[in-house]
């Protein structure tokens, strides 16, 4: 059966909590795209090979498939909220460390942080949405969550980086990548 969609999505957009939600997911997106797509760019800034790049992007990935594998025993344990909480703090620590490092250790090892944080905010973020969503609109609910984080964030992290990286440099962009988490 066809459902109408437009008239869920307006009502789902009227929540107060869901717009809070949206605007915190797309911070989080600007994080998450500005490391996609300059964490590279910012080891090669600290004199870092690509295979250290790689080393890094290997661990957390790793990392954020074992526990999207735990997804459903995590939500028997937490409440969403809890676990996109979870995702969003632990891009504070992860930011500082990645912007701060001097070691390639000291770098590969932050990005562990991704596989709990990333896999911590997917899992809550996917649960919360449809629960947050009105009966029969749960998944299209969902697609709120990469359309906001992945899509939105994208284009204001990549604008802002754009204009950015003409004054500082990739050590102050994951700085400045710490404090949006804290927002």
């Amino acid at each position: 059966e066809r459902k109408q969609h437009l008239p869920q999505l307006l009502s789902l957009l009227k929540r107060p909590t869901m717009i809070w939600l949206l605007l915190m997911v797309t911070l989080h997106g600007i994080t998450l795209t500005t490391y996609d797509n300059l964490f590279s760019l910012h080891a090669e800034s600290l004199g870092f090979s690509s295979a250290v790049v790689g080393l890094g992007i290997a661990l957390g990935v790793g990392i954020e498939i074992g526990v999207l594998a735990l997804g459903e025993k995590m939500l028997r344990h937490f409440n969403p909220i809890s676990l996109v909480l979870l995702g969003l703090a632990s891009g504070i620590p992860r930011w500082v460390i990645t912007a701060y490092a001097t070691t390639a250790l000291s770098l590969v090892a932050a990005q562990a942080l991704h596989g709990v944080g990333f896999g911590a905010f997917w899992i809550g973020g996917v649960a919360l949405f449809a629960r947050l969503a009105p009966e029969g609109f749960e998944r299209s609910a969902q697609a709120l969550l990469p359309t906001t984080t992945f899509g939105i964030g994208f284009v204001i992290s990549m604008g802002m980086a754009t204009i950015l990286l003409d004054y500082i440099d990739t050590k102050e962009l994951f700085s400045l990548m710490a404090i949006i988490s804290v927002f």
